[in-house]
């Protein structure tokens, strides 16, 4: 339920009922199936706050604040999450689809034991995004393009490729595979 991830350095607000901003170390997460992700952070004056859902969270100030169901596209799916921030993506630019808007990667989210990642028609992946419009969202491969420039080198966004999923309704197995 509740997960260190790394560390990184955010602003939030919705802490106190003035919506003051505060300076904030975010660096653990609580996830509860059919629910917003949440975060942990410490503020600078030594405080700890936990429950604060990713549209609290931001890095710009004077960003426009987005909806909760465009930061984040699908409730979590377990009590179960696992974390890792991929080292090639890291600091790699990502093109959110949807929003049509740029971020920077930061780390994934995995669910286990649940029927939605345990069927691979309905696997889903939750991306950290630091966008660049001020905001944090948490988004599936599907809704994503990431930039290695060395390896994809600059992205068409207008000309978008159209990726159907494999059919499989399982996992594969070597054990069972034919």
């Amino acid at each position: 339920m509740n997960i260190n991830i790394p560390h990184f350095y955010a602003m939030c607000n919705g802490i106190d009922n003035d919506n003051n901003t505060y300076d904030c170390v975010v660096h653990a997460v609580r996830s509860r199936a059919d629910k917003v992700i949440t975060f942990h952070v410490h503020l600078e004056c030594g405080a700890h706050y936990s429950l604060l859902p990713i549209n609290k969270l931001f890095h710009k100030e004077g960003r426009l604040p987005m909806e909760l169901n465009q930061l984040q596209m699908w409730d979590c799916f377990s009590d179960d999450p696992e974390v890792i921030a991929y080292d090639y993506f890291k600091f790699k630019k990502v093109y959110v689809i949807p929003l049509k808007m740029y971020g920077e990667y930061i780390m994934t989210f995995d669910w286990r034991h649940n029927s939605f990642s345990d069927y691979a028609p309905e696997f889903k992946q939750g991306h950290l995004i630091k966008l660049d419009n001020g905001n944090y969202g948490m988004y599936p491969n599907n809704y994503l393009l990431f930039h290695h420039k060395t390896y994809t080198g600059e992205l068409d966004v207008n000309n978008l490729p159209i990726l159907v999923r494999q059919k499989t309704t399982d996992f594969i197995s070597v054990e069972s595979y034919k």
